[in-house]
């Protein structure tokens, strides 16, 4: 797994993708444990957008496994904001804190296939 350390907020695109994401839940106390499936909204290098049915806590750890075309990423994620939908249902944003460099050659396909060049200096 490679550790990922950002210099600012959104240093990666997002694109908007649909993507079937099961994820694990842990808050940041590690007391709450939560298993579900999700709807990504957008996704990025960084991190990703997912829509699911409850709320969750801010600074709490997702252990994703993202469907993405014929692969399945894997990734740990630190959520970095919850937001309430007008559907009744929650927006997590979540950014990236590891995921394998296979993860991210998938990942960085995915952008090539639309047209976007991306810079990885510092990422891998």
């Amino acid at each position: 797994m490679v550790e990922i350390e950002y210099e600012n907020k959104r240093k990666y695109p997002r694109l908007s993708a649909k993507h079937l994401i099961s994820y694990e839940y842990f808050d940041d106390e590690q007391t709450e444990d939560i298993e579900g499936l999700a709807l990504s909204q957008n996704v990025s290098i960084g991190g990703v957008l997912i829509e699911i049915d409850r709320e969750v806590q801010k600074g709490g750890t997702l252990l994703l496994e993202i469907a993405l075309k014929d692969h399945v990423i894997k990734a740990t994620g630190l959520i970095v904001h919850c937001k309430k939908t007008m559907r009744k249902k929650f927006d997590i944003g979540i950014r990236f804190t590891q995921i394998d460099p296979s993860d991210l050659e998938v990942l960085a396909n995915y952008y090539d296939e639309r047209g976007i060049d991306l810079d990885f200096e510092g990422v891998v």
